[in-house]
């Protein structure tokens, strides 16, 4: 067929040149024009399918089978199809007859373009709409471990619905259900998390040792243990407030073991042993009293101590705190020398001097 057009193109040129009265120069001009039109086609052609081909470098990196499953699955067909036409184009050989048209061609580059578009529209509409959730969801993936793989799961698999849905309608509308359900397990499983590095550990040694517990320090354990799982469950990501909370219920739990240790000790002394119980705490308090003020009140009763104490660092600090200080004074200067010598650390306060090898020994 297209040596019959060749044959038909010759005949036409001959009779055509025959007949024309044109001057040369004028033909050749012509044909000249003609030749940098078609020239100007082929480079268009070339351009637009090399922009298209650069962009689909460039979107490697946009996740779009992600964003847009649907739309990006149909790119490889579409590109094929492109490749082939432009590979195919030639100016000087289009039409019915010939190769792809100009018109086929820029159709088949602007269909991948269109793609590519609505691709990148849609990533946008979704990275919008499910901001939020995205980033709670970023926020605790380093915390999701073998424990939290199906609930994880299952929060990617709703996301990834949501995703189907949004680019079928093309946008948001009837969607703020499964967003607001999406959210609400993000969350709880966000407070799973929480609890199980900070409250649940401390619950475990709580219920291991709850029959060892006395009471009243028990009583003030749980209460604690309870304040730190409600603010959790509140604040999941408050961690200075959750770190504070957390050593809390341990100061409490030690608080608890140990008067727990101490209440067994007094049980188990004979009853003609009892004053022991009483010479521990007193002696201890009196002695405390005697490095800080050289004083005995061992005469007081207990509370009687513990108020004398009280008010006689009040004192001293008070006075401490209107005197004008010097850069040697309120000074404590330990020296290790070995796990057993301890070299003599001197306390000067104003006419208070100690030495810490005397507190050691007492």
């Amino acid at each position: 067929m297209k040596k019959i057009r060749s044959i038909s193109l010759l005949a036409i040129i001959i009779l055509a040149g025959c007949s024309s009265t044109e001057p040369v120069n004028s033909r050749i001009n012509n044909v000249t024009s003609q030749t940098t039109n078609l020239s100007n086609v082929e480079q268009k052609i070339r351009q637009s399918a090399k922009l298209v081909e650069e962009n689909i470098l460039l979107s490697e990196k946009e996740n779009f089978s992600y964003f847009a499953p649907v739309t990006w699955a149909s790119l490889p067909n579409k590109l094929e199809d492109m490749r082939e036409d432009v590979a195919d184009f030639d100016p000087n050989d289009q039409g019915f007859f010939g190769g792809p048209s100009e018109k086929e061609v820029m159709e088949k580059i602007n269909a991948v373009q269109d793609i590519l578009s609505k691709a990148e529209r849609t990533k946008g509409l979704i990275l919008n709409y499910l901001k939020q959730p995205m980033a709670d969801i970023a926020y605790i993936s380093p915390f999701i471990t073998k424990k939290w793989e199906v609930s994880f799961k299952k929060i990617n698999i709703s996301i990834i619905q949501i995703i189907y849905k949004l680019e079928k309608a093309g946008n948001t509308g009837g969607l703020e259900h499964d967003r607001a359900s999406l959210q609400a397990n993000i969350l709880k499983l966000e407070i799973k998390i929480a609890l199980e590095k900070y409250y649940t550990p401390l619950q475990k040694q709580t219920v291991q040792s709850d029959k060892l517990f006395i009471p009243i320090t028990y009583a003030q354990l749980m209460s604690e243990l309870l304040k730190l799982k409600d603010t959790i469950q509140l604040e999941p990501r408050n961690d200075v407030l959750i770190i504070k909370m957390t050593a809390t219920v341990k100061d409490s739990l030690l608080r608890a073991t140990n008067v727990a240790a101490e209440v067994s000790w007094i049980k188990n002394i004979p009853n003609t042993k009892q004053e022991n119980i009483a010479l521990r705490y007193r002696d201890a308090l009196n002695n405390t009293y005697k490095i800080l003020f050289d004083e005995d009140i061992s005469m007081l009763t207990y509370e009687e101590q513990i108020q004398h104490l009280q008010n006689s660092v009040k004192d001293k600090i008070s006075a401490l705190s209107n005197e004008p200080k010097t850069a040697n004074e309120d000074m404590v200067v330990l020296k290790n020398q070995g796990s057993s010598d301890i070299s003599p650390a001197i306390v000067t306060t104003e006419n208070i001097t100690v030495k810490s090898k005397e507190l050691i020994e007492d």
